[in-house]
């Protein structure tokens, strides 16, 4: 029961008080597996370091044979990007249960992190065979298939991810696609405001929406966008291409040349496609 206390006080914001019972709890219940997850998870942010390590330490020594253990530690790993910890904790998951889909799912997000694109395929593989539905392998898939420009592929993946969770950035990867496609406008602007609606302050929804907002000359909606998304990040090569296209089309070719110069040095952080349209656009403009 005081467990589920102390599970109480935290899920009503208490905090504090649910860390307190919780460093009473573990003196008394040293081998309490959940107490010590709950009290890693709320130190994990960096505020208490000393507390967070005792934790860490002591689901280390609980794991034993324990799958669901392991998984454990390896959320916490992945919550402080330590990747490589994480991996050997889901590695051993795996072995312990191959068909276990969550230490899959979490194969996956860490393949991802550290851009180890083929071991992330073949992850992708095992999880779709165990779960064909399965919003990550079906999301990651996509993403796989729209940069191999296999866009009917990609299309169908990302939909099948979305029937199983509206996540705005699984929405805004439908809409970017399909605006790529072209054709599809009305969808598309469906799409992307479903995610906004769920993350209004998203930079890179704002962003996608920008760009749809100029491609239908829609160009004082675009330039809120645009706005929003360079305050958010201001640096930001893709946006910077969207305000060079902006200028463009209102017939400021000067700023628009000037950025679009400026943005040939970085062509290596511009997708595929928008280093067409920046090519595209130096033409246009010399």
């Amino acid at each position: 029961l005081q467990f589920e206390r102390v599970v109480l006080a935290y899920l009503q914001g208490r905090s504090d008080e649910a860390l307190a019972q919780l460093k009473e709890l573990v003196k008394k219940e040293r081998e309490d597996v959940r107490a010590w997850a709950l009290l890693a998870m709320l130190t994990g942010d960096g505020s208490d370091p000393e507390t967070y390590e005792k934790a860490l330490k002591a689901i280390t020594n609980l794991r034993g044979a324990s799958p669901d253990v392991r998984l454990m530690l390896a959320e916490l790993h992945i919550n402080r990007k330590e990747w490589t910890d994480a991996r050997a904790e889901l590695e051993q998951v795996t072995r312990m249960n191959p068909r276990l889909v969550r230490a899959w799912e979490l194969l996956v997000s860490v393949d991802f992190s550290e851009r180890k694109r083929e071991l992330a395929e073949d992850h992708v593989r095992i999880l779709l065979t165990l779960d064909p539905e399965n919003f990550t392998g079906n999301l990651m898939l996509g993403s796989f298939q729209y940069a191999r420009g296999q866009h009917s592929l990609a299309e169908s993946s990302y939909r099948t991810a979305l029937k199983v969770r509206r996540d705005p950035m699984a929405l805004n990867d439908l809409a970017y696609l399909l605006m790529v496609k072209g054709g599809q406008m009305d969808e598309v602007r469906n799409l992307i405001e479903e995610a906004l609606a769920l993350q209004p302050a998203n930079p890179v929804l704002l962003s996608t929406r920008g760009e749809l907002n100029l491609r239908e000359n829609r160009l004082d909606e675009a330039e809120r966008d645009l706005q929003q998304v360079l305050a958010a990040m201001p640096d930001h090569a893709q946006a910077l291409l969207l305000s060079a296209q902006l200028y463009a089309a209102r017939g400021q070719k000067d700023p628009a040349l000037e950025l679009a110069e400026t943005l040939s040095e970085r062509q290596g952080e511009l997708p595929s496609e928008q280093q067409l349209q920046l090519q595209d656009l130096l033409k246009k403009l010399r």
